[in-house]
């Protein structure tokens, strides 16, 4: 056998909830790899409603105290 192929053996997931982790996932388990894309991904919707909220136009009345 390839000494380059050598098996390692398994670590377990980055947050220690008893599962094996990946280095394509971050060092996480299937399941908190993907919690953690969610949680990414709400995150940066609500960055972008923030966004968007910001960019609508001043209400008339509003303008009109400035």
């Amino acid at each position: 056998m390839d000494e380059g192929h050598r098996c390692q053996a398994p670590h377990l997931c980055a947050n220690n909830c008893g599962f094996f982790n990946s280095p394509v996932t971050r060092d996480l388990c299937s399941k908190c790899y993907r919690d953690l894309q969610l949680k990414e991904q709400q995150s940066s919707s609500a960055n972008l409603v923030i966004i968007n909220q910001t960019l609508v136009p001043l209400p008339s009345e509003v303008q009109k105290k400035l």
